[in-house]
């Protein structure tokens, strides 16, 4: 789905939630966002959370964020963020952040945010207990005015946001689908995803209220069950605010 497909689907987000149509006085706003991480990062900042704080556990996890070249097979010469982990310990919380400032200060939106990733989680590899490894990395979307950062507790760091455990959504998190790709799919592929109403099984609504700045904070990540190594390249981001206002 391409930005002009997202100002469509700014509209049907009103959806999510029942409203009167009577009132011939509401007006819908729509803000309206893309990045492309091709010539920058945008100030898009990541983060990692559910693994040991031990720095001798920490190490062996080898967790890396990058601007960075894609691999070879996707977009020749293309840049992307690159997050990586190796999950030692069957649950990594991989993400990516950015602050938006320029809504209207204490507002409800509602949010759609769309995906676009590289990834190599091809369905050819199964783990011990019989499951696809790939339909285990499951990716999620989030708006929260809190900035998300990691934590420590009970030294094991955390992430301070309400985003669930695995495929399960949270208050401030939505799980949108996994990053898996056909068993016949070449090493790294571009795969789409969002929580709009497109996605006929992972179409859960995002509200939020903004700060008395107008500012939210946007997050993206992978929550894994895969013991072993992840490697995604995030290529763009979209995410439309809408709402209706008398």
């Amino acid at each position: 789905m391409n930005l002009s497909s997202l100002f469509c689907v700014g509209f049907l987000a009103v959806l999510f939630m029942s409203c009167s149509t009577d009132d011939k006085d509401e007006q819908l706003r729509i803000f309206s966002y893309s990045f492309d991480f091709n010539n920058s990062d945008h100030g898009w900042k990541a983060g990692f959370a559910e693994y040991s704080a031990d720095p001798a556990d920490t190490a062996a996890y080898e967790l890396k964020f990058q601007h960075t070249i894609q691999p070879l097979g996707v977009n020749r010469g293309i840049k992307a963020l690159m997050l990586s982990g190796n999950n030692q310990g069957g649950d990594l919380f991989m993400y990516l952040k950015k602050q938006i400032s320029d809504l209207e200060p204490n507002t409800s939106y509602y949010v759609t945010i769309e995906v676009e990733l590289a990834s190599d989680a091809n369905n050819g590899q199964v783990t011990g207990t019989g499951e696809v490894a790939a339909e285990k990395i499951y990716l999620k979307v989030g708006a929260t005015q809190t900035e998300p950062i990691s934590v420590v507790e009970n030294n094991y760091y955390k992430i301070n946001i309400d985003k669930a455990d695995q495929n399960q959504s949270g208050t401030d998190m939505v799980f949108i689908g996994d990053i898996s790709l056909p068993k016949e799919s070449p090493t790294y592929t571009i795969i789409n995803q969002s929580n709009s109403p497109y996605n006929k099984y992972y179409n859960a609504p995002i509200i939020i209220t903004s700060d008395k700045h107008g500012a939210v904070w946007l997050i993206v990540g992978t929550d894994s069950n895969f013991k072993g190594k992840t490697s995604v390249y995030y290529t763009k981001i979209s995410a439309v605010f809408s709402l209706t206002k008398k």
